[in-house]
């Protein structure tokens, strides 16, 4: 029990061979021995198992450091990706039409959801929490992969999403953190 946390990661990454090997998707299966390790409590209470073998604090403690990496990871991925020699007018143009579109659907949801949910103090929070990351970079990396679109060049595809990804992180940032001073003022007249 000591090493318990190890235990499990070399338990994920055989299943992840295993699986791998017989032809399945390994980081779906590393997912779902994820969700089964993480809601442990709450499974077997539903199957009626009475258990001891609850998952540790060390495992928790371990998968915020390996998200940790992992976050750090992607974040030097992006940088090692983006060419700052395509960035034009063009492409800069799309980046921030596309961004715009993305703000305006985001408004225009939040606003319904407030009104109707009764959330119009955190509007500002939920506005902000848009980012772009880890999916829509891989899918635009993907296109320099597979060669699957002709028409338009890999490369500025990359650049217009890793700018989409770059705008909406500073957006999350600026609007968590705008949230975070409101909410913190309102709690001080009070």
């Amino acid at each position: 029990m000591p090493f318990g946390y190890l235990l499990t990661v070399a338990i994920t990454f055989m299943l992840y061979a295993t699986v791998e090997f017989t032809g399945g998707n390994g980081a779906i299966s590393s997912f779902v021995f994820g969700l089964i390790l993480g809601n442990f409590r709450y499974i077997a209470r539903f199957l009626r198992i009475e258990s001891s073998h609850i998952p540790e604090e060390r495992i928790q403690s371990f998968n915020k450091e390996v998200s940790f990496f992992v976050r750090t990871f992607f974040f030097l991925y992006l940088g090692l990706i983006f060419d700052p020699s395509i960035l034009d007018g063009p492409t800069i143009f799309i980046s921030l039409a596309v961004l715009t579109a993305a703000v305006c659907a985001r408004l225009l949801s939040v606003a319904f959801i407030s009104r109707t949910q009764g959330l119009e103090n955190c509007s500002i929070l939920l506005v902000a929490m848009m980012p772009r990351g880890l999916a829509a970079a891989v899918l635009a990396s993907s296109l320099e992969i597979t060669d699957s679109i002709t028409d338009v060049d890999p490369k500025v595809f990359s650049a217009i999403v890793i700018m989409i990804i770059l705008f909406t992180n500073v957006i999350a940032t600026v609007g968590s953190f705008s949230y975070e001073r409101r909410r913190q003022k309102s709690c001080g007249t009070s």
